[in-house]
């Protein structure tokens, strides 16, 4: 099954169009990005509260902990971005301190807060080919409670709105996919809303293109 994601997501992309993948757990996101092989280079922009650069657990190495981690391996991706990482159980040191070994950046969700977009639009060579990377988590539990690990302090909707339209505007947004959304946990709808909206972001941005 997880080779089959992979095929679809490269059939869509050798027809032309941009992926866009909803639902699962973080699994998913490798297994998406694995799609990309003939797309290179891509640079991955990570949304998540946690960086997911373990190596294995319990044995297992393409589960929910180590999607960035192999994606870091694959040649056709150029560098990660992880953004809104923060509190205790993150990452553990070592996973931290390699993959700013790799190339890597950690942009935690408070410096995103204390710069606004800037600091994560800064970091992109000029016409980066992005691929994205949406852990629901990510976000602030008081705007996006439907998921299964909230953390206080994450980004807002506006802080992400600002990311998405500005890699929209001065970069090419290539794929997406978003991961760790538990309806069943949500209030009154608010997180399927704030995906939706972010995504209309982005469409938004390409469709008003001079």
């Amino acid at each position: 099954n997880s080779e089959r994601v992979s095929a679809v997501v490269a059939r869509v992309l050798e027809r032309g169009a941009r992926p866009i993948i909803l639902g699962g757990d973080d699994s998913t996101t490798w297994m998406a990005i694995r799609g990309f092989r003939a797309q290179a280079p891509v640079t991955v922009v990570q949304f998540d509260a946690h960086i997911d650069f373990r190596d294995e657990v319990g044995g297992i190495r393409e589960g929910y902990s180590s999607p960035m981690r192999r994606a870091s391996e694959a040649p056709w991706v150029e560098r990660i971005l992880h953004v809104g990482g923060r509190g205790l159980g993150s990452a553990r040191a070592i996973d931290q301190a390699d993959t700013l070994a790799a190339g890597n950046a950690v942009i935690t969700a408070r410096e995103v807060r204390a710069k606004g977009a800037r600091s994560v639009l800064d970091l992109l060579a000029p016409g980066s080919r992005v691929y994205i990377a949406f852990d629901v988590d990510g976000i602030d539990p008081s705007e996006a409670p439907g998921t299964s690990a909230p953390l206080p302090g994450g980004l807002s909707f506006p802080d992400a709105q600002d990311i998405f339209m500005g890699l929209a505007a001065q970069h090419e947004i290539v794929g997406m996919n978003v991961a760790e959304h538990f309806p069943g946990l949500d209030v009154n709808g608010i997180t399927s809303l704030l995906i939706t909206r972010l995504i209309a972001s982005w469409i938004g941005v390409e469709m008003n293109r001079p």
